[in-house]
């Protein structure tokens, strides 16, 4: 392939780089080239679309090989599945359902990943929860739906009161007072506070389903206080609506659409294209070469934008271009905040006997103890994508079919946050997927759980919303000070950057551009609230 001229090239498509690409085609008539190795684009906003005994993602058709490969080449796999995969794809279970890597987006049509989605002429459909509701498990596993302005009733009259003060604060924090903690951690801001313990148990697992980051000690404080302090200026609460799913085709729909952007505007995206070597002369980023079925081609540029995760970046970019205490601390101090998600159809509305309303976010904290070698005690989110997806699709030039399943189908979700290492873990894992299951059929009847419970499929994914950075220093800025040309985009780049997964890469691109051209788009693309810490 001869050179063609370009002025950027963007290694990887996840929401970060095609976001880059998107606003560098579009707005600075730059030629951008989008190089994924992948045969769908996306990374980590893979989705597939079950039709007859086949899943679909980006056009291309899967059965269960093909979906494990799929989840494999972005870190994630099945360690369980009832009935098996393979039985769930001859029996046609998946067909009409939309099963997503990606299960909850804060924010929905109000997020950053919007706004971008917004700026781009690409609107993405982001459908919230409805309603708000909380197990308590270790006291009668009783059910609580939680009405707007209502004490919360499985609190004493100290512990809400408690929570609510620390709520309050978190929403009244301004991003000056929000940068001067990027060096705490969540766990030394909130115990500084002197929450109750009824408190800081809700607000633990509130944290980790905004952050995926269980342990608070790990987690860098920005990451959640930027969630509770933009909850006022978008008037957003979890009992009115604050977490979002994406209906069909699902997350990657992100992608597809950002793609159009690219090629609207000159610029291509390669599929199946690994870059195998990011050429570097004197310290001066050149072009890169990468692999096609035909062979390797190398392409110039004088811009290189790198999508890929912290960890694998050193796998492509050779360490000794960084200094070797830059290269310790991600080898060795990057961790990896993990998903682990049960994702079903059951035929019918099962919490309808609790007095739930099926659509609400639900919390079931502390389920297991930390006791058994957790970093933190296992919490879980519960709910139902199917039913607030029902009626929606992402965007009607991706799809005209609505909903992430089939109508009358009721769907269900399990998910935790578990550190990439628990993840791995083959032990921890069972025990989580054995207590969820068991938990369902006491609570709800085994007897239900064989006539109801069409499939159960269990994901995994060890960075599902980023490798995080180790408290008490910055995340890699958007702008390489090691090699000139090089840039960083995605969902821990940028020493401004705070919060995770899609809506930090969101953020994260228009950094990394701005860092390049010496534009302002951030404060274009974004109100406010949802900008970057101010520079230190």
């Amino acid at each position: 392939m001869a050179n063609k001229g370009y002025d950027v090239i963007v290694i990887g498509s996840g929401a970060a780089g095609l976001g880059a690409a998107s606003l560098l085609a579009k707005d600075f008539n730059q030629k951008v080239l989008v190089l994924e190795k992948a045969p769908f684009i996306g990374g980590r906003l893979a989705s597939w679309v079950g039709k007859g005994d086949k899943l679909y993602i980006d056009g291309l058709e899967r059965d269960a090989n093909g979906f494990r490969r799929d989840l494999a080449s972005i870190g994630a796999w099945v360690p369980r599945c009832k009935p098996d995969l393979k039985t769930c794809f001859k029996e046609g279970l998946f067909d009409g359902t939309t099963l997503d890597t990606g299960h909850g987006m804060f924010w929905g049509n109000r997020g950053k990943i919007r706004c971008l989605m917004d700026y781009l002429g690409k609107p993405v459909e982001m459908p919230r929860n409805v309603g708000f509701a909380f197990v308590d498990y270790k006291n009668g596993n009783k059910a609580y739906q939680v009405g707007k302005g209502e004490v919360y009733p499985w609190m004493s009259e100290e512990g809400f009161t408690s929570t609510m003060i620390a709520l309050r604060t978190m929403a009244m924090m301004t991003m000056d007072d929000i940068g001067k903690t990027r060096h705490m951690s969540f766990e030394d801001w909130l115990r500084a506070k002197n929450v109750k313990k009824e408190a800081y148990d809700y607000i633990k697992v509130l944290a980790a389903s905004q952050t995926g980051q269980a342990d608070l000690r790990l987690t860098p404080a920005p990451d959640v206080l930027v969630h509770m302090a933009t909850a006022g200026p978008i008037r957003m609460n979890l009992v009115e609506g604050s977490c979002s799913s994406v209906p069909n085709p699902g997350t990657i729909s992100f992608a597809l659409l950002m793609e159009q952007v690219v090629k609207e505007n000159g610029g291509e995206v390669l599929r199946n294209c690994p870059v195998v070597d990011v050429i570097i002369e004197d310290g001066v980023a050149k072009g890169v070469t990468y692999q096609t079925g035909k062979g390797y081609e190398t392409v110039y540029a004088d811009k290189i934008i790198c999508n890929i995760p912290s960890k694998q970046m050193l796998n492509l970019i050779h360490p000794r271009y960084f200094p070797q205490d830059v290269v310790d601390r991600i080898q060795q101090k990057f961790w990896g905040a993990g998903m682990m998600t049960g994702l079903g159809n059951m035929k019918s509305n099962i919490w309808a006997e609790k007095g739930i309303e099926e659509r609400s976010f639900i919390y079931m904290p502390d389920v297991i103890s930390a006791d058994e070698g957790y970093s933190g005690c296992i919490d879980m989110v519960l709910w139902n994508l199917a039913n607030v997806n029902e009626g929606f699709n992402s965007n009607p030039d991706l799809t005209s079919e609505m909903g992430s399943a089939p109508k009358g189908k009721h769907g269900w979700i399990f998910s935790t946050a578990l550190t990439h290492e628990e993840m791995r873990d083959a032990r921890k894992v069972s025990r989580v997927m054995d207590w969820n299951e068991n938990w369902w059929k006491e609570t709800f009847g085994a007897d239900k759980w064989e006539s109801e419970m069409e499939f159960l499929f269990w994901m995994c994914c060890d960075h599902a919303f980023a490798w995080i950075q180790p408290i008490g220093t910055d995340r890699l800025d958007v702008k390489s000070p090691y090699i000139e040309g090089l840039y960083f985009a995605g969902d821990q780049y940028g020493e401004r950057l705070l919060g995770c997964g899609v809506d930090a890469a969101a953020l994260s691109a228009t950094l990394a551009v701005d860092s390049m051209m010496g534009s302002n788009i951030e404060e274009e693309v974004f109100p406010r609230y949802h900008r970057a810490m101010p520079r230190t």
